[in-house]
């Protein structure tokens, strides 16, 4: 008998949040997302957010929500509804996001019952079938509400950038080790013992309602000026709230966050 809460690629909605600024980068000739990168030396340069979709397609997820600015429009004239890249994206414009977790609420109102699938265009990896095995992941574990999918880190010196996964690694040993997440330390530079940050994502129509209401009470009771808020910041308090967060090692190899000049400039040569 077929499992009801099995999970089909093609029934998956892609999310990809564009909305930032990327202050981290200064002032660029186009939005971040369309830069041209290399993922390898003798790689063809290709728009920064390309790499995503192939990602996602490579796993079956064709149906990807572009959530952007309007000032932005350099990133539906590029990617257009998706066909040159195997995908069927629409776009959804703000005029304002103030976080990465607001920009999410907003791609997600009436999308309620969606699974979904998260990936950040400024985050390069290698083939790796990472979403393919958050998917797997997922169908194994039916009370699994989130599926992490995990990258090592090999630059402590950036801890303060990523989120680090704390996890009950009951086989260590494993190549794609999985577990049950206890905590995230969010962008903090203080030390830890922790081995791998997060850097795609999927998760069951509940979580879309959680991170939706999240966002409601964050508005009604954060102070003004109370700082950024991340995506992180969410599923930490899914954590403490009771959900069923997993984390699966997807790659062996550590992820590139293309969104400071150094690492920009490496994408750009493809030597990282």
């Amino acid at each position: 008998m077929p499992n009801p809460r099995e999970i089909a690629a093609e029934s998956v909605l892609a999310l990809l949040p564009m909305a930032g600024r990327a202050t981290r980068l200064g002032q660029q000739s186009a939005s971040k997302e369309v830069l041209f990168v290399r993922q390898d030396a003798g790689g063809e340069q290709a728009p920064l957010a390309s790499f995503l979709l192939a990602h996602l397609t490579d796993a079956g997820i064709y149906r990807g929500l572009v959530v952007t600015r309007s000032d932005k429009p350099d990133i539906e004239a590029t990617f257009g509804t998706g066909g040159g890249y195997q995908m069927q994206l629409r776009y959804q414009y703000l005029e304002r996001s103030t976080s990465t977790p607001f920009t999410l609420a907003a791609a997600l109102e009436g999308r309620h019952n969606q699974v979904c699938a998260l990936g950040f265009a400024d985050i390069l990896f290698r083939p790796c079938q990472a979403y393919t095995r958050l998917l797997a992941h997922l169908n194994a574990h039916p009370n699994c509400d989130l599926a992490l999918g995990l990258f090592p880190t090999e630059q402590p010196e950036l801890v303060d950038m990523v989120d680090m996964v704390d996890f009950d690694d009951t086989n260590p040993s494993q190549s794609y080790p999985s577990g049950r997440v206890s905590r995230l330390v969010i962008k903090s530079a203080e030390p830890n013992k922790l081995r791998y940050t997060w850097s795609i994502a999927l998760w069951r129509p509940q979580f879309s309602q959680y991170l939706s209401g999240w966002i409601k009470r964050q508005a009604s009771s954060r102070p003004d000026g109370a700082g950024e808020q991340y995506v992180g910041d969410v599923i930490q308090a899914a954590i403490r709230d009771g959900f069923d967060v997993r984390a699966v090692r997807v790659s062996t190899l550590p992820a590139l966050d293309a969104g400071t000049p150094p690492a920009l400039a490496k994408a750009r040569r493809g030597d990282w």
